[in-house]
């Protein structure tokens, strides 16, 4: 039989030698190591719930001005519809609601935006059909188009995507002739 008590020797010392680092510092290393993953983790973290924010608050301005500018496409093909020396019984005020805009001018999330001042721009433009209240019917529709056209071109939403894409099909005839 081999005698292994060399061996056993030799494991046991090296089983019994102390480590070369503290464990004080290995402890202090590894709550480091933590904190600092911790801290960069809850950075980003923070950093991607604000973008999520500022993400969902643009598609919320822009699906309300997409509402407001079909509303009123609608409502120019039914002024079309009339006399236009006729006077316009139209309210302005009730078509152009921007409550969701209005109530972010105050958050600074609002202010944020990447888009802000197209955004701005837009419920600018809107905004001057409310002092047109009480137009004739012909001047309500030119008046009318003339802001669609324009929040059309400030501001990038389906709806004003298909605006554009429209008036430009229909352009188009008329030019080839």
């Amino acid at each position: 039989m081999a005698d292994y008590t060399q061996q056993l020797k030799e494991i046991v010392e090296i089983v019994r030698r102390q480590p070369t680092v503290p464990q004080w510092v290995t402890a202090i290393i590894g709550a480091a190591v933590g904190g600092a993953i911790g801290f960069v983790s809850s950075f980003f973290m923070g950093a991607i719930n604000r973008r999520n924010d500022r993400k969902t608050l643009h598609e919320g301005l822009c699906a309300e001005l997409d509402l407001i500018f079909s509303e009123l496409s609608d409502h120019v093909i039914y002024l079309k519809s009339e006399d236009k020396n006729s006077p316009s019984e139209t309210n302005f005020g009730e078509f152009v609601k921007a409550d969701l805009f209005q109530a972010v001018l105050v958050s600074p999330l609002f202010w944020r935006l990447n888009k802000r001042q197209e955004l701005i721009k837009a419920h600018r433009q809107l905004k001057f059909l409310i002092n047109r209240a009480h137009l004739r019917t012909g001047t309500a529709v030119h008046s009318i188009e003339m802001v669609l056209e324009s929040v059309a071109q400030t501001i990038a939403t389906p709806t004003t995507a298909r605006y554009l894409q429209d008036r430009s099909a229909a352009v188009k005839p008329t030019l080839a002739n």
